[in-house]
């Protein structure tokens, strides 16, 4: 029988889908989209491009995005006298071995943090909005070298006080000209999806590859298979023996051409 924080693991993992990969269905450059697309490729998220927020008007969209990243990648570590097969985040302080190199799987984990404004009955009221969004890569000797089930788990949600609040679930979708761009997916009832990363402390002033903080605990608020209705606590260093298990790295701020 699995234990909680074997339980844990298995559905911490589901969340992000750390997962081996199939065919591929997208061939998207993530990267090049954020540099020369990204306005059209999150167009359809509250605060980018529409005029409406919740039946309320957006009275100042977003105009830039900041841009934080968490890596990952296969390895084999020690354990309890064993080897043991893992996917470490690239800034853990957790050792790899050096005799046993793997060229497996990678994924690129991104929060991306925006602010919009909206009026509510004559006032203005600030939004700092984050989207979640994984890409998972084929191992580096693959030819050709392409992403391979295309983007994985992706969220929408927003920054309360050290929190963020996923309350969305987001789909990309592929047009006939092969452009990408993400919608939320319509929830089937009310509430039936929430997660929360905390604590969240995003810098007021980002420096490139030197800012990062670490998410510590997530909670899925929804009903789930271990909890029943009780939410289920993920806590990070305990469930992977890594402090840096999500350690997200802040990459650079693009603009949003609105």
């Amino acid at each position: 029988m699995l234990n909680f924080k074997s339980y844990g693991i298995v559905l911490f993992c589901s969340l992000f889908a750390f997962t081996g990969c199939i065919e591929p269905k997208y061939n998207l450059d993530i990267k090049a989209t954020f540099d020369n697309k990204a306005a059209d490729f999150f167009k359809n998220l509250p605060g980018i491009q529409g005029s409406v927020y919740n039946k309320m008007p957006v009275t100042v969209p977003a105009k830039k995005m900041e841009i934080y990243k968490a890596s990952f990648s296969e390895a084999t570590i020690e354990k309890d006298h064993l080897l043991e097969f893992t996917e470490l985040n690239t800034r853990s302080s957790q050792p790899r071995v050096t005799y046993r190199d793997i060229d497996g799987f990678t994924q690129d984990i991104y929060l991306l943090k925006y602010n919009f404004s909206y009026s509510d009955e004559g006032s203005d009221v600030e939004n700092t909005a984050v989207v979640f969004i994984s890409m998972h890569y084929r191992p580096m000797n693959t030819d050709p070298f392409v992403y391979c089930t295309g983007p994985g788990p992706a969220y929408w949600g927003l920054l309360n006080d050290g929190y963020i609040s996923f309350d969305s679930v987001l789909i990309v979708k592929k047009t006939r000209n092969n452009n990408y761009f993400v919608k939320a997916r319509k929830a089937k009832k009310k509430n039936a999806f929430n997660l929360l990363f905390m604590p969240v402390d995003f810098p007021e002033n980002p420096k490139e590859t030197k800012t990062a903080f670490d998410i510590a605990k997530i909670v899925r608020m929804e009903a789930n298979k271990v909890g029943g209705n009780k939410p289920l606590v993920f806590d990070i260093p305990v469930i992977f023996n890594d402090s840096k298990a999500l350690r997200f790295t802040y990459i650079k701020t693009i603009t949003l051409n609105n």
